[in-house]
């Protein structure tokens, strides 16, 4: 038997093309749950188009600028998902910030 969970681990395997994108999101609070009673301080939220599906991730608000409304994500993906790999945000005038990499939430 094995701890991990199997379609999330071929996912994380076979996912070799890489994929940039820009969406809009919201920032929710809280976050994701880390653990059954830990969240995360905040929560990246937005519509992935190629998973056809809501996603949240872990972040900061410290990192988000003000008046952003734009996110650029970059994912490995495969036929059978995904892989969010980093995200950085846009200036409400456009300007990227630098990336931050999308990891498990610190527990």
């Amino acid at each position: 038997m094995t701890l991990w969970n199997v379609p999330e681990a071929w996912v994380r395997y076979s996912a070799n093309q890489m994929v940039r994108s820009e969406v809009a999101f919201s920032i929710g609070h809280p976050g994701p749950p880390v653990s059954k009673s830990k969240h995360c301080e905040a929560g990246l939220r937005f519509y992935d188009e190629w998973l056809q599906r809501p996603i949240e991730l872990c972040t900061r608000d410290a990192i988000v600028p003000p008046g952003a409304q734009t996110v650029q994500l970059e994912k490995r993906v495969s036929a059978r998902g995904a892989v969010f790999t980093h995200y950085r945000f846009l200036t409400a005038n456009g300007i990227p910030q630098g990336w931050w990499p999308v990891s498990p939430p610190s527990r």
